[in-house]
């Protein structure tokens, strides 16, 4: 069958992000010990399988950036984005299912707290920042391994395991996180891409800075 290339590109991110969530989700279910690594390999992995065919976002605040950014079209942010929750939401099915479990209806009990959304805010942040640098130093190559990798540290340092990716968040929804817990997690990391913004905006443009250096 033949696909254009942006329903590849879609397909991809609907791929790519089934597998990290299905590491995410199933790691917790098994508990094991090793669940943050497990999730960041998960998600090099799913970067990786994703970036093969398209940019491998596995995140709809990424896709979002880069529409922002002028680098993607608006069909492929809605694809990219329905493709990604529906992703999660499969991955989270296939995760709980492998240990005999199922999709659980939604919870009303709010546990946030305000340390658990500021966790949100700066992973997401950071995620974002790392992500914007890497592809304006023109250095997409380390993203398989520099997302992992905050993700894996951030996700030592917060009380949410650094979800920092709104797809996660609502597949989340149907293995045990609860709603209100979801929506705070959510716009937390809106509050992340937003000052993500801002800190790259001071940054600037790493080749600009170079070729400076080099007159």
């Amino acid at each position: 069958m033949n696909m254009s290339p942006m329903l590849k590109r879609i397909a991809a991110e609907f791929l790519g992000t089934g597998v990290f969530v299905t590491a995410i989700v199933g790691s917790v279910s098994s508990g094991s010990p090793l669940h943050q690594l497990t999730l960041a390999i998960g998600l090099g992995i799913g970067i990786l399988l994703a970036g093969t065919v398209g940019a491998g976002h596995l995140n709809p605040l990424v896709s979002l950036y880069f529409f922002a950014k002028g680098k993607l079209g608006l069909t492929e942010l809605f694809g990219n984005i329905g493709a990604q929750l529906l992703g999660a939401v499969g991955g989270a099915w296939l995760g709980i299912s492998i240990w005999a479990g199922g999709l659980s209806a939604p919870s009303n009990s709010a546990t946030y707290s305000q340390a658990t959304i500021l966790g949100e805010v700066a992973a997401t942040a950071g995620l974002l920042v790392i992500i914007g640098q890497l592809v304006k130093a023109k250095r997409t190559e380390l993203l398989a391994i520099a997302v992992p990798a905050w993700v894996f540290s951030a996700g030592t340092w917060t009380g949410t395991g650094a979800q920092a990716n709104p797809a996660v968040s609502f597949a989340l929804l149907f293995s045990g996180q609860s709603l209100p817990n979801t929506g705070v997690y959510i716009l937390a990391q809106l509050g992340g891409m937003l000052a993500a913004v801002a800190v790259l905006a001071i940054m600037g443009d790493p080749a600009k800075g170079k070729a400076k250096k080099k007159k």
